[in-house]
């Protein structure tokens, strides 16, 4: 199982088919209720709901681009049967295997900004929480001004020694709280963890 591929993250959230079940239609798995949700939607699969599970069963795969993939099912059978699909189309195919926790990496930190201290914003809203970054004042009101709309009686760009930060591929993120930078990891899955970066 080539376990680098697999999105980071504790559990899974699946398709809880009906039954019987819709013809040609695998019970996938994703890591965020958002990911299974459009899975519905991209299916047209209105008597199906998103069901939280510990545990998928995972095949990973090298595509002919030498791409690796992974597909992630509800049951040891679903799994091995998309592995029976894919088998043919690929140049690599792992096995099925029961996976819960994937390791989220560490913070490239060769993607933070060179300076020190922090100057950043946060919404007033707490049911929508939104907030930013940036070594200098100049780009946090460039952010700021981006999201004003959303931001209600903020204080505006503030300074402050310590921030918390990820990268997802290219880009990187950084944030006034921790619980903001985990809320980001909601959003996408597929990036680093949360560290504090001064």
């Amino acid at each position: 199982l080539a376990t680098e591929v697999i999105t980071p993250g504790k559990g899974w959230w699946c398709l809880d088919l009906p039954t019987p079940a819709p013809k040609g239609v695998r019970p996938a798995c994703t890591r965020s209720v958002g990911q299974c949700e459009d899975l519905i939607r991209r299916g047209g699969m209105a008597a199906t709901k998103c069901k939280a599970r510990e545990t998928a069963y995972l095949v990973t795969f090298k595509d002919s681009s030498a791409v690796w993939g992974y597909a992630a099912s509800t049951t040891a059978d679903a799994c091995a049967g998309y592995r029976e699909r894919v088998i043919g189309a690929a140049t690599e195919v792992s096995a099925c295997a029961a996976i819960n926790e994937v390791g989220r990496p560490k913070l490239d930190r060769k993607r933070v900004p060179g300076g020190r201290g922090w100057v950043c914003f946060m919404g007033a809203d707490a049911q929508h929480p939104v907030g930013s970054c940036a070594r200098s004042a100049k780009e946090c009101s460039a952010a700021f001004e981006l999201d004003r709309y959303v931001l209600g009686n903020s204080a505006g760009c503030v300074r402050q020694s310590t921030a918390f930060a990820r990268n997802v591929q290219e880009q990187f993120f950084v944030f006034p709280t921790a619980g903001l930078c985990d809320s980001n990891i909601g959003d996408h899955s597929d990036g680093s963890r949360c560290e504090a970066v001064n």
